[in-house]
């Protein structure tokens, strides 16, 4: 996928070779903003607008100097118990990784095992987060590819509440990370209302069958009248059509 929806012409204007399929390594310094612009194409598949690049690339800089956390509410974390089969997930592998990789207090995963105690005696669960001040099994930038080198080796399940402004360097990441589906808790309008090169990215992943959608989860503290909803990549659509299994008493779904 990676790079695959790029013009011919604008892959032999980039200046490093993306062809590895190594997700550890990155042949620039991604301090770089142009790089980092670069990178984000490569994960999405898209043009990204320089000036667009350059505001996410900064806010990133900003956020590693002083991280910010605004936790997810177990009420939001409640609705995936519904809408994934998680039975047939642990009957297929052997002890799945869940893995967060933007934690803060750990709220996702502590919330999803309450609602699904299978997952804390079958699975493995972990969290990450840049700020060593939280209690986290890992404390890595999850935006450095090298820095993954110390996270579960191919987690199956990755989930998290990403700083909104760094949603798509990370949730395009994760898309490819995930063996079997990747889902981020986000502001309902983060397709709908972004730019081109998202509702693109997400146009695509939706013509494989990839994607779904679980929309209208309460309102939190700080976010004012605004709801979030979780994005769901699949690794296929075969993978989907295992594990996607909502309940029509949960909320609002969509595929």
């Amino acid at each position: 996928m990676r790079g695959s929806m790029l013009s011919g012409q604008q892959q032999q204007q980039q200046a490093v070779d993306y062809s590895s399929d190594d997700l550890y390594h990155w042949p620039e310094d991604l301090a770089d903003r142009h790089a980092f612009r670069r990178r984000m194409e490569w994960l999405l598949g898209y043009p990204v607008p320089s000036r667009l690049a350059s505001r996410i690339h900064t806010y990133w800089l900003t956020a590693l100097r002083e991280p910010v956390t605004f936790p997810t509410l177990a009420a939001e974390v409640a609705p995936l118990a519904s809408v994934v089969n998680w039975e047939y997930l642990l009957d297929t592998v052997q002890a799945p990784v869940l893995f967060d990789p933007c934690a803060g207090e750990g709220n996702i995963l502590a919330a999803l095992a309450s609602e699904v105690p299978l997952l804390e005696a079958r699975a493995l669960l972990y969290n990450n987060d840049v700020n060593s001040a939280y209690p986290a099994d890992f404390h890595f930038d999850c935006l450095e590819p090298s820095e993954w080198a110390t996270a579960p080796a191919e987690p199956d399940v990755l989930l998290c509440s990403p700083p909104f402004e760094l949603a798509d360097p990370i949730f395009g990441d994760l898309a490819i990370r995930a063996q079997m589906f990747a889902a981020c808790h986000l502001p309902g309008d983060y397709i709908s209302n972004g730019p081109s090169y998202r509702r693109a990215w997400w146009s695509w992943l939706q013509s494989q069958g990839r994607t779904a959608e679980l929309r209208g989860l309460p309102r939190a503290p700080l976010r004012g009248t605004r709801r979030c909803s979780w994005f769901f990549v699949f690794a296929s659509q075969a993978v989907r059509d295992s594990l996607w299994a909502p309940q029509h008493e949960c909320f609002t779904w969509f595929e």
